[in-house]
């Protein structure tokens, strides 16, 4: 969700011409959790194992807004999820709206891209072992413009440990991108790798921390060095990235027995950063 900086996360962004139907499924999503009985943090990129029961649900959405020396981005993530069977949850990410404000070329706004995930709890927690999960990632290309996606599908991997140390609780993620390679654009499959902890403070707040890494999914063969195309623009969209480290950390408040509250802030290695606010609703 941006511009090949802070959340890059190996996933792509569009290459083709505008779509309709993956804007109508995006709605139909929507509506449909607003009608039923669903865990959406998005405080943290980092994911842990403590998976909803079934029946449970969680709902968020966020405003971030992004600087760098690239330009500025605008972006309205949501997150939609769900127990569904014992151990097993499934989320559902749309964006609605992401605006991304280059310097010196054309703005561009549009849908994002569609990210789905299924986790599973292999094991529970005990006194000396953590909860260990796996989770199986797929980014739909919803995105209908070329500033924001690839229009290629992209698919992750990865592995969950959460481990809870008296007031915090730390989690871990190991992750293999497969990254979608637009027309004419070489790609790479990078690895990535993910330290998040949380410490309840107080009843009514939490902090948290993460450091997310992941690597360049930038191939040579685009004629790009460290991610910057050399001799003028390139093919390459913005989450076609080079390899990317970022630090955050934020406070989430307990507004009332289903509701959480938080903000954030986050800073990489490309002198980007990124300020996050977001609600969380719980069922």
């Amino acid at each position: 969700m941006a511009f090949g900086c802070i959340h890059a996360s190996a996933r792509t962004k569009r290459i083709d011409a505008p779509r309709s139907s993956p804007r109508c499924f995006i709605v139909g999503v929507l509506l449909i959790a607003a009608g039923s009985n669903v865990r959406g943090d998005l405080a943290m990129e980092t994911e842990t194992a403590r998976v909803l029961n079934p029946g449970r649900i969680e709902l968020g959405t966020a405003f971030e807004f992004q600087t760098s020396p690239a330009g500025k981005e605008y972006a309205l993530p949501m997150a939609i999820e769900f127990g569904v069977l014992p151990h097993l949850e499934a989320l559902i990410e749309p964006v609605p709206l992401t605006s991304i404000r280059p310097k010196g070329e054309t703005a561009a706004t549009d849908v994002g891209d569609l990210e789905t995930t299924l986790t599973y709890l292999g094991v529970g927690e005990k006194q000396y072992i953590p909860a260990l999960a796996i989770a199986g990632e797929v980014k739909f290309p919803t995105a209908g413009n070329s500033q924001i996606g690839s229009g290629e599908y992209d698919y992750r991997v990865y592995a969950i440990a959460s481990k809870r140390l008296g007031p915090v609780d730390v989690h871990a993620n190991f992750g293999y991108n497969v990254v979608g390679s637009p027309p004419g654009v070489s790609t790479r499959n990078p690895i990535d790798v993910e330290f998040g902890a949380e410490w309840f403070l107080h009843p009514k707040f939490d902090l948290f921390g993460e450091i997310n890494y992941v690597g360049a999914s930038t191939s040579s063969e685009n004629g790009a060095e460290g991610g910057v195309p050399v001799g003028g623009e390139s093919a390459v969209t913005p989450e076609i990235a080079a390899e990317e480290l970022v630090g955050s950390v934020g406070v989430r408040a307990h507004t009332a027995r289903h509701v959480d509250v938080f903000g954030s802030f986050s800073y990489d290695n490309n002198d980007a950063k990124l300020f996050r606010s977001g609600v969380t609703v719980k069922y």
